[in-house]
């Protein structure tokens, strides 16, 4: 099991994505907190990087209320939805499939 210490060291990077995030639309954290409806305590304890967990439903509150997505907020890569679907690698076939025997043309 995790210890706390390295809870709270995850969610660091995100409050300062937070931070960066709510400092360019030029909010402050109470603007923030009406605009996502939470407190502005936690607000600032995610900022912080004091607050050990966080909610789907928070997180994605605070995301609509800086007109960004959770994924920017937790640092991860976005999909390029224009861009091709990755193709999968494929193998040269080594092996050659056995012959069907016994098959019966007259059966339905």
């Amino acid at each position: 099991m995790r210890s706390m210490l390295e809870k709270v060291a995850d969610l660091q990077p995100l409050g300062e994505r937070l931070w960066l995030a709510r400092r360019r639309k030029g909010l402050s954290q109470g603007d923030l907190s009406k605009l996502a409806h939470c407190d502005l305590s936690l607000i600032s304890r995610i900022e912080r990087g004091v607050k050990p967990s966080l909610s789907v439903e928070v997180l994605c509150r605070l995301a609509l209320a800086l007109n960004t997505s959770p994924n920017d907020l937790l640092g991860w890569e976005q999909v390029d939805e224009d861009a091709p679907p990755a193709q999968p690698t494929t193998r040269p076939r080594t092996r050659q499939a056995a012959p069907v025997m016994g098959v019966c043309a007259d059966v339905p």
